[in-house]
């Protein structure tokens, strides 16, 4: 059945800007401490609000406030994460005139302290004499720190280690295969008992790229990797027993989706097609899958809010008027999505800049049909309402068989349903309120069984 990822408010709008969200360009992160609810970002400026906060600030719930001198010697901040009640930040940042660590550091409460002991702290890299931590995460109670390093702590990383709160340690001894640099690696997570990586590599059995596993024993590819010169992954998950892997690679270069695809543990799966953009951020909410990113249709249905969500079998596009750019983050604060990046939304009579809060709205999500998982939705129909808004008029092309449709609310009630197996069939819609519906071409006849084929939207004025 149709599927409606967020529920429907009576609010007029959309969008909520963030208190002084143009100040935000070119978001890195944003993150809730779900042990006191302080809303911390990340992020590519010194200045927010007027005030100087380099780079890293936290919302005091009247105002963006600094964190001490914040990353004084940085671009960005571009991870944040509470490990065992310590708010631990992460970038390209390095010790140097009051900077108080290289990659990575942590807060203990009143200043920012280096993370080890000495001349072990943080990371460097052979080809400099910094490197950077990018990416924080939390696996069975350890703390992840990943990014562009070939030792951390005076162990050998190669882009990943690990911190128990005493002590770095390295992971599995991943190998550095990359034959003029050091590994990316940007996200990791399990799945089966099994970790997964991913980023800039070359696999350590020589059998593919940019994502590896390890088996208990030694590192192996995943199911051949991923592939093309312009080829980039950005974020990982483990969502339904499956891990996505998400970020710029097409089907046309021999991978297994478009921007997105998952694997089950022993072989690839396309998501009914994948995206027509490149995608930058996955969140789980709500127990659906959210992707973020430049692109404008999630599995053939509209999502020019660079932003849909996954439940498994179908995408559902979140539909705004985004006009340039498109989202580097989000996350969540208060249960409410949030969205950062460079771009300028128009709403009404209002422009919002680089940082909104998704409010729902009086508005419903375009969905997909629920497919498998390596099912594209192919079919195509036409909708035109006449002058007078009293019928709507369906066409499908060479239609040779029985079509049944149904007409639906943004509160998911069927207003009409009708069978018919011409290429045309005109409906009368003058007894139906003003407001938004949607129109979903079922495959099989009306009972517990039917599928939507497609799904397309049409206002009521």
């Amino acid at each position: 059945m149709l599927s409606i990822c967020l529920g429907v408010t009576n609010a007029q709008n959309l969008w909520q800007a963030m208190p002084n969200s143009e100040d935000f360009f070119d978001m890195r992160y944003i993150y809730q401490d779900t042990s006191n609810g302080i809303l911390y970002v990340g992020l590519h400026s010194k200045v927010v609000g007027g005030d100087t906060v380099n780079y890293i600030a936290y919302w005091n719930g009247v105002k963006w406030a600094a964190m001490d001198k914040g990353a004084v010697n940085a671009n960005y901040v571009s991870a944040i994460y509470n490990y065992h009640n310590t708010i631990y930040a992460a970038g390209p940042f390095w010790t140097q005139s009051g900077s108080p660590g290289t990659g990575i550091m942590k807060w203990n409460g009143a200043t920012w302290e280096t993370v080890g002991y000495g001349l072990c702290e943080g990371t460097n890299k052979s080809f400099g004499s910094e490197g950077a931590v990018l990416a924080l995460t939390e696996i069975d109670d350890t703390m992840y720190a990943l990014g562009i390093y070939d030792t951390i702590g005076c162990l050998p990383g190669n882009g990943i280690a690990t911190w128990d709160g005493s002590a770095w340690k390295t992971v599995h001894d991943f190998p550095n295969t990359h034959p003029s640099g050091i590994p990316l690696i940007i996200a990791a997570c399990t799945l089966n008992n099994q970790l997964y990586v991913t980023g800039g590599f070359y696999s350590p059995d020589s059998s593919g790229n940019e994502i590896a596993y390890f088996n208990g024993s030694e590192w192996h590819t995943v199911g051949g990797g991923l592939y093309g010169g312009l080829t980039v992954p950005f974020d990982m998950v483990t969502y339904m027993d499956k891990v996505y892997v998400a970020g710029r690679f097409t089907e046309a270069d021999g991978n297994p989706g478009n921007n997105i695809a998952s694997w089950d543990g022993t072989q690839w799966n396309d998501l009914a097609g994948g995206t027509d953009g490149q995608i930058f951020d996955l969140l789980i909410y709500h127990d659906k899958l959210y992707a973020f990113g430049g692109f404008w249709h999630a599995g053939g249905v509209p999502a020019s809010a660079h932003m849909a969500c996954w439940d498994g079998s179908k995408w559902c596009g979140i539909m705004s008027n985004f006009i340039m750019n498109g989202i580097s983050h989000a996350g969540i604060y208060n249960d409410t999505i949030l969205i950062g990046g460079g771009f300028i939304l128009v709403q009404g009579n209002d422009t919002i800049r680089n940082f909104a809060k998704f409010l729902g709205g009086d508005y419903v999500d375009t969905c997909s049909a629920a497919t498998a998982v390596s099912e594209i939705n192919e079919t195509n129909f036409s909708i035109n309402a006449n002058p007078g808004n009293s019928q709507i008029e369906i066409t499908l092309p060479n239609n040779n068989h029985e079509q049944n449709l149904k007409i639906i609310n943004t509160l998911g009630q069927v207003m009409k349903q009708r069978e018919f197996s011409s290429n045309q069939i005109l409906i009368d819609i003058s007894d139906l309120p003003a407001g938004v519906y949607l129109v979903a071409l079922l495959t099989e006849s009306y009972g517990q069984n039917e599928k939507e084929k497609a799904v397309k939207k049409f206002v009521k004025q």
